[in-house]
C-alpha cells in the first residue's frame, strides 16, 4: 500500500511497471496485476481485485488501474518486449517438451532438479516431492518421458518389507 502520488511517480504515471517486464522476460509465469483506488482500504482492495481479474481474463502479463468498477485504466503491458516472448528456455528442453507432450515448465523443473541435486536417479516419490506434484502425476510424467527415451529405468528399490518395490529412474537429458 502506498499513496497515489508516490505510485504514479514511481511508475511514471503507470507507463512503466518494471515487475511486469521482469516477470515476462525472465520467467515462464504469467502476472496479472490490479491496482485499486478508493476512499477506504477495503474499497481500494476490491477495486484492485477487479483489475486483477480483468488482466487475468485477457491472458495476464498486464495490469489494470481501477478507480471504481466503472472507471478503469489499462491494460498496462510489459515494456520493451515488442510483443514477442524471449526464449528463456534451452532449445533442447523445448524439443523434449514438444516430443513428450509435457509443458516446458515441467521439463525445465526436472532439468533444474538434476542440476541442483547433481544427480540423475530418482524414484517417483522423490521426483514428485521435488517438483511439487502428486506421486500419480510424477508417474505420468515419468511414463511420457520414458516413452520418448528421456528417462530410463535403472533399478528397483525396496522401501519396506511389504509392498511393491519402487522404480528408480534415470533422467538422460
Amino acid at each position: 500500500m502506498c499513496n497515489s502520488s508516490n505510485l504514479e511517480i514511481t511508475t511514471e504515471n503507470f507507463a512503466r511497471l518494471d515487475i511486469l517486464t521482469s516477470v515476462y522476460t525472465n520467467t515462464a509465469h504469467v502476472l496479472s496485476i490490479g491496482i485499486g483506488y478508493g476512499d477506504t482500504a477495503k474499497i481500494a482492495k476490491a477495486n484492485a481485485v477487479v483489475g486483477m481479474h480483468q488482466a487475468k481474463i485477457e491472458g495476464g502479463n498486464r495490469a489494470y488501474v481501477v478507480y471504481s468498477p466503472d472507471d478503469m485504466f489499462g491494460p498496462i503491458e510489459p515494456n520493451e518486449t515488442n510483443n514477442r516472448k524471449p526464449n528463456i528456455f534451452d532449445s533442447q528442453l523445448e524439443q523434449i517438451a514438444e516430443t513428450s507432450g509435457l509443458s516446458v515448465n515441467t521439463v525445465f523443473k526436472i532439468d533444474c532438479l538434476v542440476k541442483q541435486k547433481n544427480k540423475r536417479n530418482f524414484t517417483s516419490i522423490e521426483l514428485a516431492k521435488e517438483i511439487g506434484v502428486s506421486v500419480r502425476t510424477a508417474n505420468r510424467i515419468i511414463v511420457k518421458l520414458e516413452q520418448c527415451g528421456y528417462i530410463v529405468e535403472v533399478g528397483r528399490h525396496v522401501i519396506s518389507e511389504r509392498g511393491r518395490p519402487t522404480r528408480v529412474v534415470k533422467v538422460v537429458f
